[in-house]
């Protein structure tokens, strides 16, 4: 019953985890003196400004530049809280290492083609190669909540949010994962935590509604 309440953002939210790496986007890096032009840009620039720099960063920032970054999840300007989003995905799935990051494409793409076991392989290939990349652990998670292997992915979110404590998508990924082990109650902690790091994720919205109202029935 209640997994027809995750049946509706399921889709949505494994697209969001998987689309920037389907994308090919290149790897960028850049000097710490661009890099600190482009964060003062997020401070002190103007709506044009700190979406240009969004974009930049989404191309050379690295994990130093999220705290910043997520930051702008939260601007005023509602564009602006789109590239933050999608510049954030783009810095996460970047570890630094080449063939880990080809490899973490690779299973992005048997993901998003429902070859799960096969993704779940690869992704375990990433993990070996670099255990310190997060996003390695979080695919893996996504691949084994679509598998059903619910607490498994749980063990991978909590090592993600070990190594990238701002990751919405991870939590919530858990939230998902306690729904699917029937604890609703644990479900809407996880999606307050994603919310309050991204306010902007529609879908995840919608289900802690829905299951808020449902709770509310129950205890009547």
């Amino acid at each position: 019953m209640v997994a027809k309440f995750a049946q509706a953002v399921k889709f949505t939210l494994c697209h969001a985890l998987v689309w920037p790496l389907l994308l090919g986007l290149p790897l960028a890096f850049a000097a710490d003196g661009e890099l600190n032009d482009l964060l003062r840009l997020l401070e002190e620039g103007g709506s044009e400004q700190r979406r240009n720099a969004l974009l930049a960063l989404a191309d050379k920032g690295d994990f130093n530049t999220v705290p910043p970054v997520a930051a702008m999840l939260h601007d005023g300007d509602r564009v602006a809280r789109k590239l933050a989003e999608k510049a954030l995905w783009s810095i996460w799935s970047r570890s630094g290492d080449v063939e880990a990051d080809e490899l973490l494409r690779m299973g992005s793409m048997l993901l998003e083609n429902g070859q799960l076991v096969r993704a779940v392989a690869v992704f375990d290939a990433v993990i070996q190669r670099n255990p310190r990349f997060a996003e390695g652990y979080n695919k893996r998670a996504t691949a084994l909540y679509h598998l059903g292997e619910y607490r498994k992915s749980l063990d991978d979110i909590d090592e993600t949010l070990k190594l990238n404590p701002y990751h919405f998508g991870a939590l919530s990924g858990a939230g998902l994962c306690m729904i699917g082990l029937e604890r609703l109650d644990s479900a809407l902690i996880y999606f307050d935590r994603a919310l309050k790091i991204n306010p902007n994720m529609e879908g995840i919205i919608t289900l802690k509604e829905r299951i808020q109202h449902k709770l509310t029935k129950l205890r009547i």
